[in-house]
């Protein structure tokens, strides 16, 4: 596969690739490490499970046809977590020497999104869109001209449209929907927030967001609905301003910490938030008393948990989210009238998404990005 970031640079593509994957032998480099990540990663209550031929087939070149495709990976591509969904997409089309990825980056600016989005598709030139929503709702309309132009498109780790709670796919015409669900996520940190606080008669938490956005919304709605269950607990601080990093995140937390003295918990939507609120309970000297819990299961936050630095994090799977959206989309370029398809990468695991140094005690996790 050409890696490139200047669409101005590529010539138009056309799509065309061989049928579905066939089974076949994995060689052992690569099947021992797809094998410790799926072993490592998980969801609660899961049977076991067959796991996905994207996560277990590699492509080779026989794979990939030999017409040229044109794919746009439109995502916010400085961030650690979007880079891990981008490095999974491109590892699984890397045998393609005929598939080009062009990078957009659009950070975490709805609007600039939906403005990428059609002019991708006023280019003529891509046959495929692999994108992060931001506006669940507001991008639908940029959604569906692409649709109507004839090209392929799936979202990844946030929903399109008012369904945040399943990967169904919500627009007719898509291709597919791989992530898993932001709801979901939210009930997780509740539950684990909930372990962190036994004991405590009235556990305070501070929460920190990364910014206004669907996910984010959808985040709030799972934390607050598990957390009605638990009388004890109380949500008595929240901030949207974190945005996926350590160094804005840090001045919040120590906002939380000066305005509750007593406050036992800080968790958020991101690993990387939390590195800044550890450096405020830090300066604070309230390593003791204040609990740190993650979203992400990076290498920093499996480290710190490992250390007993933090007490948690939430297992997520940024590789396989970029490999299913790569293996979704390439088959849809294939043959467009194949049936929409919604992944959820956790159908394809068999543990707890709760990390906790008790559960490292057991078992190893082999984290999908940095943190």
């Amino acid at each position: 596969m050409t890696l490139v970031r200047d669409p101005e640079s590529l010539a138009p593509l056309r799509a065309d690739v061989r049928g579905a994957a066939r089974r076949r032998a994995v060689p052992a480099a690569i099947a021992l490490s797809l094998l410790a990540v799926l072993v490592g990663l998980s969801t609660a209550g899961a049977s076991a499970t067959t796991r996905h031929a994207a996560l277990t087939e590699p492509m080779t070149a026989a794979d990939c046809g030999k017409q040229s495709i044109k794919i746009a990976f439109v995502s916010a591509l400085a961030n650690t977590y979007g880079q891990a969904i981008e490095k999974g997409f491109r590892s699984y089309l890397a045998p393609c020497k005929n598939v080009k990825v062009v990078d957009f980056d659009t950070g975490f600016d709805s609007q600039k999104e939906f403005s990428t989005i059609q002019d991708v598709t006023t280019q003529k030139t891509f046959q495929g869109i692999a994108f992060l929503p931001l506006d669940a709702v507001g991008v639908i309309p940029a959604v569906k001209k692409a649709i109507e132009a004839g090209v392929q498109v799936v979202n990844f780790n946030n929903p399109v449209g008012n369904n945040y709670k399943t990967s169904a796919v919500n627009v007719p015409g898509m291709a597919g929907t791989v992530l898993e669900s932001q709801y979901n996520r939210g009930v997780w940190l509740a539950q684990m927030s909930a372990e962190a606080c036994k004991g405590i008669s009235d556990c305070q938490i501070g929460f920190i967001g990364g910014g206004a956005s669907s996910a984010e919304t959808s985040i709030k709605s799972g934390f607050l609905a598990e957390l009605k269950k638990h009388r004890t607990m109380h949500l008595v601080a929240y901030s949207l301003g974190g945005q996926y990093l350590p160094a804005p995140s840090q001045p919040i937390a120590a906002d939380f910490l000066q305005a509750h003295s007593s406050l036992d918990v800080i968790t958020g939507s991101g690993d990387q938030m939390m590195r800044g609120a550890a450096l405020a309970i830090d300066h604070a000297g309230k390593q003791k008393q204040v609990k740190i819990i993650g979203l992400g299961a990076s290498q920093i936050a499996v480290a710190a948990v490992k250390a007993g630095q933090w007490y948690g994090t939430v297992i997520t799977q940024p590789l396989d989210q970029g490999r299913l959206s790569a293996w979704v989309l390439l088959r849809h370029i294939l043959n467009p009238k194949l049936a929409p398809q919604g992944i959820n990468p956790f159908d394809y695991t068999n543990r707890s998404p709760l990390l906790t140094q008790a559960m490292l005690k057991s078992s190893s996790v082999v984290p999908q990005w940095s943190g």
